[in-house]
């Protein structure tokens, strides 16, 4: 009970309005410890799968001849937003994959850059004669002093911090924490020094790990912004169309399927693609993902409701005859019916199903933590 009331405590705080959060991993690995190549691979074929299955829902409602544009259907707006997540989600991994790998590992005058995604700054100490800009940072190190990358993870697992510094040429150490990776800033340490330093794993980042500096003191490196735009920009389409997708399922199979049933109508490809296969690709992606789910994200599919329901009011004053998209569930013509449907669908459906999103979260980090025997955050 107190466990609960600390997590809702948790919840409940302003922050987690917005889209703070200490593992950038997150956005491009998943929760389990898989290759990172299957990853992409994944995140590309559902990417071109949604997108696909996007082309042939707009292709087969303009085939079927009907009076709307195939654009003013909450469905076509809910499965847009799955494969703009899809789309962007596979960008932000395969752009990962490529930095993390082919970047980072750089020969140049037998040095090696390891750059970094988010902005970084380092503290300046009296002994340090030089301290790089805030946005312009990576940091240097000597190939032969570079442990394996994460594909050779275990590697290095088992090499304890101890016999790490055994291998440091000064006694004088930095601390690092949570390097991402980019391909365009670096940092100028004083005199040319390069660190001995090794790459986190995708798992294990947010450790603190000590590297020397040859001609320098301590110096302290650390992250300013956590995760990229980027990184925010997929979070947020992940928490709308993974409510939209499951709330139009709901309301498919509930009202809709049952009338086509009772008129002789057959179910299409087009049909279980858009309100059925679109929750599979949610419920699949909560499973094996590591994005985070905040209850007060609720505010964001909450607004993408608001936004369809005024527009749906628009089209529908254009001409209130032939403008009814929905005629036995949301027509304006019957107002209080429309309104009560409106008041269950925002204020029950989708807190709901974000509680649901919620509970599948942390029994994911419960399972994370049951077969890897560290918490996930730590």
């Amino acid at each position: 009970m107190q466990n609960i009331r600390s997590t809702l405590k948790q919840e409940f705080t302003l922050s987690n309005v917005c889209f703070t959060y200490n593992k950038p991993e997150a956005f491009f690995l998943p929760q389990w410890r898989w290759p990172h190549t299957i990853f992409v691979l994944y995140r590309l074929a559902l990417a071109l799968y949604t997108l696909g299955g996007f082309a042939n829902h707009y292709a087969v409602m303009i085939s079927l001849d009907i009076s709307h544009n195939p654009m003013v259907y909450l469905t076509s707006w809910s499965y847009l937003m799955l494969a703009l997540h899809c789309s962007v989600a596979a960008v932000v991994t395969t752009y990962s994959y490529y930095v993390i790998y082919k970047i980072t590992r750089l020969n140049t005058s037998n040095k090696t850059v390891l750059k970094c995604i988010s902005p970084l700054t380092t503290q300046k100490t009296k002994e340090n004669g030089h301290i790089a800009d805030a946005m312009n940072n990576c940091v240097n190190y000597s190939e032969n002093d570079a442990l394996p990358a994460r594909n050779n993870e275990s590697e290095y697992q088992n090499q304890d911090e101890e016999n790490f510094m055994k291998t440091s040429k000064s006694s004088e150490p930095i601390a690092v924490q949570h390097l991402c990776v980019d391909a365009h800033h670096s940092i100028e340490t004083c005199k040319g020094t390069t660190f001995g330093c090794s790459l986190p794993g995708a798992h294990q980042s947010n450790m603190v790990w000590r590297v020397d500096v040859t001609g320098a003191k301590t110096i302290c490196v650390k992250n300013l912004d956590k995760i990229c735009w980027f990184m925010k920009l997929t979070w947020l389409l992940f928490d709308i169309a993974s409510v939209a997708a499951i709330m139009v399922s709901c309301i498919y199979f509930i009202t809709i399927f049952p009338q086509n049933h009772s008129h002789g109508e057959s179910v299409t490809f087009q049909d279980l693609n858009t309100h059925a296969f679109n929750s599979l690709i949610v419920i699949f992606e909560l499973a094996i993902t590591a994005y985070p789910i905040r209850l007060l994200h609720v505010l964001y599919p909450f607004l993408f409701g608001i936004v369809y329901i005024i527009f749906n009011v628009i089209y529908w004053t254009q001409d209130r005859v032939k403008n009814v998209l929905y005629s036995d569930i949301l027509d304006w013509n019957l107002p209080e019916k429309a309104v009560l449907l409106i008041t269950v669908l925002l204020f029950v459906l989708v807190p709901v199903q974000q509680c649901f999103h919620f509970l599948v979260y942390k029994l994911r980090l419960y399972i994370y933590f049951r077969i890897y025997k560290q918490h996930y955050n730590s």
